[in-house]
């Protein structure tokens, strides 16, 4: 049913068709390249895949021209999704990384195997010579991995990755076909185990019970909603794990409060929020591509996609992502925080 309280406006865009009759949405710069260091390096020690490092200055005019010309080019960025985790470094402010990697000229940019060996180093840019170079060692390095690497959607399940399956929950396993789409297999789609306790936070910082939170009057709410149940949204990203963050660490974005487990992750989010924010406000994609309500998702039901974070209300409806990703994951549309509050608060009556 169609709701009565606004009209919401959005546009789906799907991806034009591949051979295969289904195409994954383009990697984007914000999803492919990290900005820390060492959560860059956990994750490929991790996924065991090989680690390109960015050294750059952002006064030097050969970084720039490097990452116009190569590093954001479509070309380069579908290398990466696919098979490097990589990560741009400030020498600047990570000035402890200089003498480990001896780095004396910018950019420097190193390939390291997972252990954190280098395994290539390049130094300086001047164009074509050095892009036809960049690409010949990304696909060497490529190729020594083929078949070793953790694939991404079987390191979401909480079982693949036993040095972080103490922190987790079982991953839910929707029912359906035994064979998968083959865009689900690829490495840009991942399941994100629920949450070993999915408690909620209380915005005023008081310990509260979901019991108590239940026993709250609607009038009592309060005005800004409390993002992702009060999970910090940066740890879940480079761990996969689900950690109540604190509101002595609490950012407001897009209309919603997101909480934190230290200032370093508050900080990380605010320079770079698309990489961790739930896209469309947390809503669910597929409730809101054929129903046009902009109902929240639940942290029970979520899936990195594209390098996005999205939520589900139900097991049932991210099946329903997974089975046709292109279709949901590109909706264009206006979603307004106090829509989401009508609409959520209307769904719970």
């Amino acid at each position: 049913m169609r709701a009565s309280q606004f009209a919401l406006s959005f546009c789906l865009i799907i991806a034009s068709a591949s051979p295969d009759g289904l195409a994954l949405a383009d990697a984007t710069a914000t999803a492919v390249w990290m900005t820390d260091f060492a959560e860059a390096e956990s994750e490929a020690k991790r996924l065991n895949w090989p680690l390109v490092v960015h050294f750059y200055g952002p006064s030097c005019p050969p970084c720039k021209r490097m990452e116009k010309e190569l590093l954001l080019t479509p070309q380069v960025l579908k290398i990466l999704d696919s098979g490097f985790i990589a990560v741009k470094v400030d020498v600047a402010k990570n000035l402890n990384l200089q003498p480990r990697f001896q780095i004396a000229a910018m950019p420097t940019d190193l390939i390291l195997s997972p252990e954190g060996k280098v395994l290539v180093r390049t130094e300086g840019y001047t164009g074509e010579a050095d892009k036809t170079r960049y690409l010949a060692n990304l696909s060497k390095i490529d190729k020594q991995y083929a078949g070793k690497r953790l694939a991404r959607t079987d390191a979401g399940d909480a079982g693949a990755d036993p040095a972080i399956a103490k922190d987790k929950a079982p991953a839910v396993k929707d029912k359906g076909p035994a064979t998968k789409n083959r865009a689900i297999a690829s490495n840009n789609d991942k399941l994100v185990p629920p949450p070993t306790d999915p408690k909620k936070v209380d915005v005023s910082g008081d310990s509260a019970s979901q019991g108590d939170l239940d026993d709250v009057p609607a009038a009592a709410a309060p005005a800004i909603q409390l993002a992702m149940d009060g999970y910090c949204p940066v740890t879940l990203r480079s761990t996969r794990t689900w950690k109540i963050g604190s509101k002595d660490f609490a950012l407001e974005h897009d209309g919603q409060t997101y909480y934190f487990t230290a200032s370093e992750k508050r900080n990380e989010f605010k320079s770079n929020p698309a990489r961790y924010a739930p896209k469309l406000l947390g809503c669910d994609p597929v409730v809101l591509a054929e129903s046009d309500l902009a109902i929240r998702g639940s942290t029970q039901y979520g899936a990195f996609y594209d390098g996005s974070l999205f939520l589900f209300e139900s097991a049932e409806s991210r099946t329903k992502f997974r089975k046709t990703p292109s279709r949901y994951s590109n909706l264009k549309q206006v979603v307004k925080p106090e829509d989401v509050k009508t609409i959520a608060s209307a769904s719970n009556k």
